[in-house]
């Protein structure tokens, strides 16, 4: 049960940051990259990448609670 609790407070916070990510995709380029792009404003596909990872993030954290929690 420890474990499984665990698990779950793990998967929370990368569920929270995959929609945190899907909602703030710049941030989320600015955290990852760093000072590497420092001055370079993101075109539309490097946003929209990076909402596609926060969303599959988002889904494959839910999809593992659900089977950890299934059984």
């Amino acid at each position: 049960m420890v474990g499984k609790i665990g698990i779950s407070v793990f998967l929370f916070f990368m569920m929270a940051w995959g929609f945190f990510t899907v909602f703030r995709p710049e941030f989320n380029l600015k955290y990852n990259l760093g000072n590497i792009f420092k001055g370079v404003k993101p075109t539309k596909f490097l946003l929209l990448n990076s909402r596609l990872s926060g969303a599959a993030t988002f889904l494959l954290s839910l999809y593992i609670l659900y089977r950890v929690w299934s059984g």
